[in-house]
């Protein structure tokens, strides 16, 4: 039988966007991770100290940043501060993490929260962190995917599903990375992807690597900087962008190292804003516009 459901017309992503169509996106949404970056760096794993430091980067980072990315409690506590000057997009976590202090997420659920919060926020975006294990079946976690981006459309926000995709003891080939990348990305109307960095590190295989992953999804996608070192990451970004991604939605390969700084805010002020600026300096250079995936021109959705 054929299936003649209309297709849903593309989102406009046009609020998380520079104006020339790039993302240089600014994540502050860790939650357990950034205690474990507290307790690492000896400062106080304290609620009102976590949620200062997510202010501060706010406040200095993202005027420069084309949206950002927050966890629900800094918007529930009223600790998401006021920013002046052109009004970064904004997308709230949508997500309730499995994750212990010390250790990396193990799995994930949909906040029944999210969209309330997401209204709080005025978000512009939901998103989704979904994890899949090589060798164990990936049908649950895309059963779950399925349901956060109906529940997004739902709220009439675009769905963002950030993918994780880990290997057992053969760890994660080239092959497997874009088959479990194309698969988590059905539905979403923005893909954030783990730096294609399993068929090599070098510029010349992220960007191969890359160009296999734009081939494949039907949304644009964005990388994320988690496992490539800080120093190191505008290079993948160039290259995965010279692959046909969109750009980045990026938090400790931007901010990381100021937490253990002496002074967080000046370091925030300084060499944090200055790979800020310029990765998106490299995305405007050198990433896909987002339209030129959806097919809608520069003006948004159709």
């Amino acid at each position: 039988m054929v299936d003649l459901t209309p297709a849903r017309t593309p989102a406009d992503l046009s609020r998380l966007a520079l104006p020339g169509g790039a993302f240089a996106m600014l994540a502050i949404d860790q939650r357990i991770s950034l205690e474990t970056m507290f307790q690492d760096a000896g400062r106080p794993v304290e609620t009102d100290a976590l949620d200062a430091f997510r202010a501060a980067v706010l406040t200095e980072l993202a005027p420069h940043a084309s949206a950002v990315l927050v966890e629900r409690g800094l918007v529930e506590r009223g600790r998401f501060p006021s920013l002046g000057g052109a009004r970064p997009g904004r997308i709230l976590a949508g997500e309730l993490l499995v994750q212990v202090r010390g250790h990396g997420a193990t799995g994930s659920s949909i906040d029944p929260e999210g969209p309330a919060i997401a209204r709080l926020l005025a978000a512009d975006a939901l998103k989704l962190m979904a994890i899949h294990t090589l060798g164990t079946p990936i049908e649950p976690v895309l059963t779950l995917i399925a349901a956060f981006v109906a529940e997004a459309h739902a709220a009439g926000l675009p769905a963002v599903v950030e993918g994780i995709v880990r290997g057992g003891a053969g760890g994660v080939s080239a092959a497997d990375f874009v088959a479990a990348t194309t698969a988590m990305a059905t539905g979403a109307d923005l893909y954030k992807a783990q730096t294609p960095i399993f068929g090599g590190t070098d510029a010349a295989s992220i960007r191969a690597l890359s160009a296999d992953i734009s081939g494949a999804l039907a949304c644009p996608w964005v990388v994320l900087s988690t496992g490539v070192a800080e120093d190191a990451f505008p290079a993948a970004v160039a290259a995965a962008c010279q692959g046909g991604a969109s750009g980045f939605l990026a938090g400790r390969g931007i901010w990381g190292s100021t937490v253990g700084a002496a002074d967080p805010t000046a370091a925030l002020r300084g060499p944090a804003r200055d790979r800020l600026l310029a990765l998106k300096d490299i995305v405007v250079a050198e990433a896909r516009p987002w339209q030129d995936v959806t097919g809608t021109g520069r003006h948004g959705a159709a």
